[in-house]
């Protein structure tokens, strides 16, 4: 059986490139999906603290085929000024003050033999710089499609029987696009292993709007493959939990469920993985073994700043870090923190070089915590700390399951962006 093959890297499109303007993400194969990630800073290697968050996280597996839940959250503002929009029209954006529509949008303009073109279809308000992950393999198929939670139930709308579902949106209503107040988004991941054994795990995050002093946080857990949070004061107010892939989709229950709940669903076919939990170190140059059980191809690595909550605790502090990693040498991370309880907003937001890692712990006003895969086993891969704090930290890690080199990459290295 062939096994699936990863790209990653990034591209990064400008404020001044108008309506129309492509950029080309190359791959060595014809991909199948894209997971596409920002966190809204210009480029590589960057930390800041003067700059909104805008967060985009979005999904495709075809040009008439894509999701994304985006977000917004003024930096040094007096009062907390929060959206969230998300669409199945592209699969990056930006949100305006009052989330009433996308001021910034990049699509899926063609599948191409050797990788995607991207194309704007609304002008950036800001240099926006793109994570992504490319799926690809002769025996992949590859759909996404829009699925609304209720309590409990399945998702039949899948064109072929799956092994993984990688879902991204904030929960909202059943109508799209749809925007509204609060920055809230979810991002969840499920899969099964060659043994049919099905590991999970989620993130949710919040920042509340107009509030006199900030009220933000996030819930990390590998309980469920969805989760989603509400405000005054923060919680669980959502979670979903992957109890069987079908013929045609996916079952699962639902443990809290406020109110109908609309996410878009990447589902593959021939991804096999694990979601494992690992935590990690306060020194740097030690392994950190990710045990999978199976040869790691790619990783996507995320977590906050606290250990995973229990089962329904959120913890202070909306951000997080979701970064991507592959066996061909390529990684890349992006974080954000937007500080919980304070007068003014304050947020932070850092991108990692691809020497620095595929995991970014962002504490206020710095970097507090870097991590990179260093080397793909037979069971996984091991990730290394290239910065360390004092404190021990729960990630956890999508293992991809692919072909792990029989030598290590001597360096790092991205996958090429072209102008067009």
């Amino acid at each position: 059986m062939a096994l699936p093959v990863y790209a990653a890297g990034t591209l990064r499109f400008l404020a001044s490139d108008v309506v129309g303007t492509t950029r080309v993400f190359s791959t060595p194969f014809a991909p199948k999906a894209f997971v596409v990630h920002a966190q809204g800073l210009p480029d590589l290697g960057q930390v800041s603290t003067t700059i909104n968050w805008r967060p985009s996280i979005g999904v495709a597996s075809s040009p008439s085929k894509r999701h994304v839940s985006a977000g917004m959250s003024q930096d040094a503002f007096a009062s907390s000024s929060c959206w969230t929009r998300q669409a199945a029209d592209f699969v990056a954006a930006t949100v305006p003050v009052g989330g009433a529509s996308f001021n910034g949008a990049i699509d899926l303009d063609a599948m191409l033999s050797s990788g995607g073109r991207f194309i704007v279809d609304v002008q950036l308000p800001v240099d926006f710089l793109l994570s992504i992950l490319a799926i690809g393999g002769d025996e992949v198929e590859a759909d996404v499609h829009t699925h609304t939670f209720g309590a409990s139930g399945s998702d039949t709308s899948a064109p072929f029987a799956p092994d993984a579902a990688i879902l991204v949106g904030f929960a909202g209503p059943t109508a799209l696009p749809f925007g509204g107040s609060s920055f809230l988004q979810s991002f969840g991941v499920g899969i099964r292993d060659r043994g049919g054994i099905i590991t999970q795990g989620s993130l949710a995050n919040l920042s509340a709007d107009s509030l006199a002093t900030m009220d933000t946080g996030h819930y990390v857990q590998l309980l469920d493959f969805w989760s989603r949070l509400q405000g005054g004061p923060i919680a669980v107010n959502g979670r979903h939990r992957l109890d069987s892939f079908l013929a045609n989709g996916f079952s699962y229950t639902g443990r809290e469920v406020p109110f109908a709940q609309i996410v878009g669903v990447l589902v593959l076919k021939g991804v096999r993985g694990k979601v494992v939990g690992v935590k990690t170190k306060t020194v740097t140059g030690v392994a950190i073994p990710v045990s999978a059980g199976l040869p790691g191809g790619a990783a996507v690595v995320f977590g906050g700043r606290v250990n995973f909550e229990a089962d329904d605790v959120a913890g202070d502090n909306a951000g997080y870090s979701l970064g991507f990693a592959t066996a061909a040498g390529q990684q890349i991370a992006q974080g954000a923190l937007d500080e919980d309880a304070v007068a003014d907003s304050a947020i932070t937001l850092a991108a990692l070089t691809a020497d620095e890692g595929c995991y970014v712990q962002v504490d206020p006003g710095a970097v507090g915590a870097k991590a990179k895969a260093s080397r793909w086993t037979p069971d996984g891969l091991e990730l290394e700390m290239t910065q360390a704090d004092g404190a021990e930290t729960d990630v956890a890690v999508l293992v991809l399951e692919g072909e792990a080199p029989t030598s290590q990459p001597a360096r790092w290295r991205y996958a090429r962006m072209e102008a067009r």
